[in-house]
């Protein structure tokens, strides 16, 4: 065995020769985000490795193999795991009528209803003579329970009775809405009893160790118990927050009897054990589209036991359960007005219509916009660049937690990208200039004197040596204007299929993370946002959540999520005959406004 010690934590273990580190700190506690999917491509893994008798060197974790007792430093960064998660969304007006439903029976109302068998009489007192019924190990305990003086409450689900409890247990009853996504998980709990929200948690999906999209996930489950794997991963993070939104709450996990789940296709098939083969594979093909129904006993969670999991419906490709979410939230399916509705995310969403015709696609905008794939991109965690204002005078920047620049997230590549467009840094065509170039077109010196060369590459730099060193590379500005030209090319195709014009537009709405911390001025002025004229950008927050939290307060808010899902038409961009053409011509930025 290998022994290996945790700097700074000084948590010292053993390990079999040929561990690789990132394994090693996954297993004390100390799991890397591996944005590449431990490929060794994006070097966010980068830790200082000193053997017995060698000198410290800088190795990759998820390459690097161990065979000599050795320390491992880990950089501040890549333990510093919170991400300033978005939770906002609630789901307005809802009749509160959850798909599950607790019954008290009390022992004298079951003995005015005498019958000859003790289910029979447990129909007549609930007045459903067409309730299913309950498990067999249910159906074993039923005669007993029904006998207690204390009487019996009865836990239904839909039309099925799925367990009784000794006693009226009706105020011990309560109800999780979940928004599984690829980087973060938001948990919303609910007392069913009396539809308040009672507490929130959130926290990064524990699958982020293995690869920072969704595509790296699939590959990674293809191989020998890397499904097993990712279905642990997300169950753990599902656990962990289920645990911290009840003990803020005030309540243990078992008395959560139901919970309702969103997310897009991969997280159903890796948080349900299905195999995704299929799906990462043209033409696209899920395990299944309608709604899923988990019994939590069969689960490794503390919530009740005789508790549900229900997965909303997906859409189609790997347009999810998310969307599903946010349909449900916007009510793009119930209004006359035409609207767009964009999620952007590392796997964006697109949808657009109204009541007369919904039409929804998903777009390969690439991990750059949350952070990978980018030389100092991050999440959006503490120290992370948020904003970057540009001035012929100087290159200004902000931080999450207004601490030292550790790096650059999705907002702040925005709007360093839309200033650097206005100062006439970066062509419509994505190219950067050189200082020389820069100079000869009118630039200011002050901005000349950020743009160098690291490594024969271009760059332009935000903060000083001192103050980390951070730049943005033309590597860097190619892969933001790759997710930029796949968000723009859906808008376009979508537009396209319904013939309309974008002016037609009553809004814009934008779901999710990104598009509520970002600045639409900025993200217009890259490309990034539709500016149509007349038309105004409005975020909606975790519309996906709020769909969620619909669901699970509401038993036709669930039924309208499978009429919702059903309705929509899924557009297939990969083999739609006009993709090529409309991405090529979306790669360029629109012409910066000197000033």
């Amino acid at each position: 065995m290998v022994k290996l010690t945790f700097m700074p934590q000084q948590h010292t273990a053993q390990y079999p020769p040929g561990t690789k580190i990132s394994a090693a700190a996954e297993a004390a506690g100390f799991p890397l985000d591996l944005v590449c999917g431990g490929r060794g491509r994006c070097k966010k893994c980068t830790v200082l490795l000193q053997e017995e008798g060698r000198k410290p060197r800088e190795v990759l974790a998820c390459q690097e193999e161990l065979h000599a007792d050795a320390l491992v430093q880990i950089p501040y960064r890549l333990l510093k795991q919170e991400a300033v998660i978005l939770t906002g969304g609630t789901p307005g007006k809802v009749r509160l009528n959850p798909a599950a439903a607790k019954v008290f029976l009390p022992a004298d109302r079951l003995k005015q209803h005498p019958a000859d068998g003790d289910l029979e009489r447990v129909k007549l007192a609930l007045n459903s003579p067409r309730l299913k019924p309950p498990p067999l190990e249910v159906l074993r305990s039923l005669s007993a329970r029904l006998r207690s003086p204390k009487g019996v409450t009865a836990l239904l689900l839909q039309d099925r009775l799925t367990a009784l409890e000794e006693g009226d247990t009706t105020g011990d009853f309560y109800g999780l809405a979940v928004d599984i996504g690829t980087t973060t998980v938001v948990a919303y709990l609910y007392d069913l009893h009396t539809g308040a929200q009672v507490s929130v948690a959130s926290s990064l999906n524990r699958q982020t160790t293995v690869g920072a999209d969704v595509m790296s996930r699939i590959n990674e489950a293809m191989k020998e118990e890397g499904l097993v794997r990712l279905h642990r991963l997300v169950l753990e993070t599902l656990e962990a927050l289920l645990q911290e939104a009840a003990e803020k709450a005030g309540i243990s996990p078992g008395q959560v009897y139901l919970a309702v789940l969103v997310g897009n296709s991969t997280m159903q098939h890796l948080f349900c054990g299905f195999p995704p083969y299929y799906l990462g594979r043209t033409p696209f093909t899920s395990t299944v589209l309608e709604q899923v129904l988990l019994p939590a006993s069969k689960l490794p969670l503390s919530m009740n036991p005789a508790g549900h999991l229900i997965f909303l419906p997906l859409i189609g490709g790997f347009v999810g359960a998310d969307t599903t979410g946010v349909l449900l939230a916007a009510k793009l399916g119930y209004s006359r007005k035409l609207r767009l509705v964009i999620d952007i995310g590392t796997n964006g969403e697109i949808l657009l219509g109204s009541r007369e015709r919904l039409l929804a696609c998903s777009t390969a905008a690439g991990p750059a916009l949350e952070g990978a794939g980018v030389a100092f991109g991050m999440r959006g965690t503490e120290g992370a660049i948020e904003d970057v204002a540009i001035t012929p005078e100087r290159v200004s920047y902000k931080t999450i937690g207004r601490t030292k620049a550790q790096g650059i997230c999705g907002s702040g590549l925005v709007a360093a990208l839309a200033g650097m467009l206005r100062a006439g840094l970066v062509k419509p065509n994505g190219r950067l200039l050189s200082r020389e170039e820069f100079l000869t077109a009118g630039g200011s010196a002050k901005l000349a004197h950020h743009l160098e060369e690291v490594e024969e590459s271009r760059v332009f730099r935000l903060t000083p040596a001192e103050e980390g060193g951070i730049y943005l590379s033309q590597g860097d500005i190619r892969a933001v204007q790759l997710a930029k030209g796949a968000i723009s090319t859906g808008v376009a195709l979508l537009l396209e299929e319904l013939g309309v014009a974008g002016e037609d537009l009553a809004e814009v709405l934008l779901a999710g993370a990104f598009g509520n911390y970002i600045q639409v001025d900025k993200g217009q002025a890259m490309g990034l946002i539709p500016d149509f004229p007349g038309v105004p950008v409005r975020p909606i927050g975790n519309a996906a959540g709020a769909g969620a939290q619909k669901a699970l307060l509401s038993r036709q808010g669930l039924k309208e999520a499978g009429r919702i899902a059903a309705s929509v038409r899924h557009v297939e961009l990969a083999s739609h005959p006009r993709f090529q053409e409309r991405f090529i011509a979306s790669l360029g930025f629109p012409p910066g406004k000197r000033g």
